[in-house]
């Protein structure tokens, strides 16, 4: 159970962190250097897809930035299977830049 409240905390500080416009890299080192970070959806959207260690997450929370307005984020649960940990919640946003 202390593991899932982790969890629970480091989504919280990673939210708060990009509401507030912290550095890419000070919202990445939130993470495990091995983190495998899913955004599913259309990939033609340059922060969708799978994004792999903190340079990964730092790159996410670049492009979402340069490409959307945010509107919310909601996080809806919190799913745990031994060591791994994944959370789910979704957000709206304003594109404001076309697909590649």
């Amino acid at each position: 159970m202390q593991a899932a409240e982790n969890t629970k905390k480091v989504v919280a500080q990673f939210l708060e962190r990009v509401g507030a416009g912290a550095d890419p890299a000070a919202i990445a080192s939130l993470f495990s250097e091995d983190v495998d970070w899913l955004v599913p959806g259309d990939e033609r959207i340059a922060w969708i897809g799978r994004k792999l260690g903190r340079s990964g997450v730092a790159d996410f929370v670049r492009d979402l930035r340069q490409l959307t307005t945010p509107i919310r984020a909601t996080v809806r649960t919190l799913v745990s299977e031994g060591e791994m940990r994944s959370p789910c919640w979704t957000s709206k946003h304003e594109s404001i830049a076309p697909a590649k």
